[in-house]
């Protein structure tokens, strides 16, 4: 759908070369992430390049410098410097923040700044999509196999693909929301049932590979991203069938998996004795905190000791971001916290989900760009419950992709497209 004229003007030679560099590199971190380190290193470091080498050449024409949330998340990048700064364990804490910094946070100003025609989301959805489809091929591959294709990466009771542990799992929950905007994507002169089937078929690998990796905090995190997208597309009147669509995925869950979805399993974790840790820690520093990155010093210096027997060696995170930032960055860093996730997620969602019920309205059909933006969004919704049992928050890899996944949401929802902007 098309919109009035953006409000910044077309950016100088310099600058457009810059976003083009980004467009190229995230591009390329998309599409190469799950294969190892060194890809995501490459990706990151030319979109970094690009990000920098664009605000010194266009401030002004900038999307963050329209951004309504950009003092929320100045405030967010200052208080990681703070409390790197102000730590219990400023080595934890150098090295959180040194293993993060363009890896991490920055790409979601990258993927801010990167979405100025349909033709950028389209081409970054389409990475997204190939990234999926040949991660869960490969997933399939090692089910039917015993060994993954890439690495000959053993299988290990749960379907990891090429990595080591069913983790790939969470990765899957960030990415195959993407894939459903493959039916806006494909060729508008299809049937749409041609479309759809096409679609499915494109999709179901990676959605193969989330399922059987086992990985609950992803489950549960997709599932929130569906109920939604739901929400986005079903307008007011029948928003209430978006939490019926996701106690049904529940339920079939619990049905395959009775071992992983039992109650006895779901209330018996030992994440729960980890998160009456974290809450220990943020007692004693409740205001600031301990210092980021700083968990395993901070229940260290209280005394605090793990049994062995459960958790097999020393704790280093409380596998719950949010009680992370109660116990490294305290109560006014958590508010903080929330304030980002929360704003972002919220003030996109109001934007995409009107686009989408005006299409509706005028009786169009949604396009691909407008479509990979709510699908984006959905994502970001579904990383928010991740989070509450998942990983580490400067776990690079979860950091990063998350990072981008929000940025280009956010993109998505602040980009005013105009008549002849390309497709």
């Amino acid at each position: 759908m098309s919109a009035a004229a953006v409000v910044s003007p077309r950016p100088g030679r310099g600058a457009a070369l810059c976003l083009e560099l980004m467009r190229w590199a995230l591009g390329f971190y998309i599409l190469f992430f799950p294969l190892g380190i060194s890809f995501r290193e490459i990706g990151a470091v030319g979109a970094m390049t690009g990000l920098v080498g664009y605000y010194v050449l266009d401030w002004r024409g900038s999307s963050l410098r329209r951004f309504p949330l950009r003092w929320v998340l100045a405030a967010f990048f200052a208080l990681l410097i703070f409390k790197g700064l102000h730590s219990i364990c400023p080595a934890a804490s150098w090295y959180a923040l040194s293993h993060n910094s363009y890896k991490g946070p920055f790409l979601l100003l990258a993927g801010l700044e990167v979405v100025r025609r349909p033709g950028d989301l389209r081409f970054l959805a389409w990475a997204f999509v190939i990234m999926t489809l040949y991660t869960g091929l490969d997933g399939i591959y090692q089910w039917c196999t015993g060994f993954d294709f890439f690495f000959s990466m053993p299988w290990s009771g749960r379907v990891n693909a090429m990595w080591e542990t069913g983790r790939i799992g969470n990765l899957m929950a960030l990415t195959v929301p993407v894939t459903l905007a493959l039916p806006a994507l494909l060729p508008a002169r299809w049937p749409l049932a041609a479309r759809l089937a096409v679609a499915a078929v494109l999709a179901f690998p990676g959605l193969f590979l989330l399922v059987g990796a086992q990985a609950r905090s992803g489950w549960f995190g997709f599932l929130l991203a569906m109920g939604a997208l739901a929400w986005a597309h079903l307008g007011a009147r029948r928003a209430v069938l978006a939490p019926l669509l996701v106690m049904v995925a529940l339920g079939g869950l619990a049905l395959a998996f009775p071992r992983l979805m039992s109650a006895d399993a779901l209330l018996g974790s030992p994440r729960f004795i980890i998160w009456d840790v974290a809450l220990d820690v943020w007692r004693h520093w409740p205001i600031l905190g301990a210092g980021v990155g700083c968990f395993e010093a901070g229940y260290g210096a209280l005394g605090i000791q793990f049994d062995l027997g459960i958790f097999g060696e020393p704790v280093p995170h409380p596998h719950n971001i949010y009680a992370q930032f109660l116990a490294e960055t305290g109560i006014v860093g958590t508010a903080i916290l929330l304030a980002l996730l929360l704003g972002n997620l919220v003030w996109a969602g109001r934007r995409m989900r009107a686009r989408i019920l005006a299409a509706r309205g005028a009786g169009c059909e949604l396009s691909g760009h407008d479509a990979t933006g709510a699908c984006l969004w959905a994502a970001q919704a579904g990383y928010l419950l991740t989070a509450f049992s998942a990983h580490d928050f400067y776990r690079t890899w979860w950091l990063g992709m998350s990072m981008l996944v929000t940025g280009l949401a956010l993109g998505a929802a602040l980009a005013r497209w105009r008549d002849g902007d390309g497709a």
